[in-house]
């Protein structure tokens, strides 16, 4: 199906709208950032560490406030946090009731996932650039394993 964090990466550069070429295009920076998210939400689920997570959404809110208003960002990561409380929140966040074996292969794939990579440059730009090839393939293996499910 495809690298989703690509995805992810291509769905946060992609306008929001456009009035016309000669008026600059309106572009939210967290369009798609639920596909950044869901996955770190489900690591919460999981038990995970949230701490490093709610530093880096809250430095790029304050880098895009406007931005993150305007995606009711609050509301989305709120919900999310609400949600990833333990395996019935993962089964909720996935789509899907889940095995214990399935919670188990999940958890391990979520756990790695960080949100440390994302600057407000690259965010602004659209790209991922700043993560590591650890990241990229912790991130990569989460979206193969969560497919799986659905």
């Amino acid at each position: 199906m495809g690298c989703r964090l690509r995805l992810a990466s291509l769905c946060l550069g992609l306008l929001a709208a456009s009035a016309s070429a000669q008026t600059p295009p309106i572009r939210n920076v967290f369009f798609g950032f639920d596909f950044v998210l869901t996955p770190v939400a489900v690591k919460w689920a999981c038990g995970g560490a949230w701490e490093q997570d709610f530093f880096q959404i809250d430095a790029l809110v304050q880098a895009f406030p406007e931005n993150a208003e305007a995606a009711d960002l609050q509301t989305l990561v709120a919900t999310l946090v609400d949600t990833a409380n333990g395996e019935a929140g993962l089964s909720r966040l996935i789509g899907v009731n889940l095995t214990p074996e399935q919670v188990e292969t999940l958890c391990a794939a979520a756990l790695p996932l960080n949100l440390d990579w994302i600057t407000p440059e690259d965010l602004a730009q659209g790209t991922d650039d700043g993560i590591s090839p650890e990241q990229r393939a912790a991130w990569e293996a989460f979206y193969r394993i969560s497919e799986g499910f659905r």
